[in-house]
C-alpha cells in the first residue's frame, strides 16, 4: 500500500510545527482584542516548552493584569491545564524509558507510583521515639514540681534549705550573696 504525498509530508513535518497546528485549533477569537490568536499561539508555545506563564507573558511585554486576565479566561485555563497534563505524560514516558532501559531508580519509582496495588510501596517509617522522650521528661520535670510544692508546703524553710542545698553540692567555689 502506497503513501499519497500528503501522509509523507506529515510524517515529516517537525514536532514543534505540529504542536503548532495542534494549538492553533484551539485558539480562540478575543471579542476584546487584547490577545490576538497569534500572541495567544505564541504564548502556548511558550508554555509547551517549559516556560512559566509569569516568565511568557512578560517576555511578550504584557503586564501582570493582562496575564492575570489572560489565565483567568476558563477556555485558556483549560488549555493550561491540558499543556500541563502533556507536559505530565511526556515525563511518566521518560520514567518508562528509563525503567525499561535498566535504571534500577527510574523502576522502583514507576514500581511505587503505578503500581502500589501490587505491594509498591514505599514505606518509610517515622520514628516516634523523641516526642516519647519529651512527653516522660515532662511527666518527670511534673512529678518532680509536685513533690517540691508538696516539700515546702510541708516542711516549708527547711525544704527550701534543702533544694538549695542540693542544688550547691556540686559548686565547687562560689560566693553568697545577700
Amino acid at each position: 500500500m502506497a503513501l499519497d504525498d500528503r501522509d509523507r509530508e506529515e510524517d515529516w513535518v517537525p514536532f514543534k510545527d505540529r504542536i503548532r497546528n495542534g494549538l492553533g485549533a484551539l485558539v480562540d477569537e478575543d471579542p476584546d482584542r487584547e490577545f490576538p490568536p497569534e500572541e495567544q499561539l505564541q504564548f502556548y508555545e511558550a508554555i509547551a516548552q517549559d516556560y512559566g506563564p509569569i516568565e511568557t507573558g512578560l517576555s511578550m511585554g504584557w503586564s501582570m493584569a493582562q496575564i492575570d486576565r489572560f489565565l483567568k479566561h476558563p477556555e485558556r485555563a483549560a488549555i493550561m491545564d491540558m499543556l500541563q497534563e502533556a507536559e505530565f505524560e511526556s515525563v511518566e514516558r521518560a520514567i518508562k524509558q528509563h525503567a525499561r532501559s535498566g535504571n534500577s531508580t527510574a523502576m522502583k519509582l514507576y514500581a511505587f507510583c503505578k503500581m502500589s496495588h501490587r505491594g509498591w510501596v514505599d514505606r518509610k517509617e517515622v520514628s516516634m521515639v523523641g516526642q516519647s522522650r519529651h512527653e516522660i521528661v515532662l511527666s518527670v520535670r511534673q512529678a518532680l514540681d509536685e513533690s517540691m510544692r508538696e516539700s515546702v508546703q510541708l516542711e516549708g524553710s527547711k525544704a527550701i534549705a534543702a533544694l538549695q542545698a542540693a542544688a550547691l553540692s556540686d559548686v565547687v567555689d562560689a560566693e553568697v550573696v545577700e
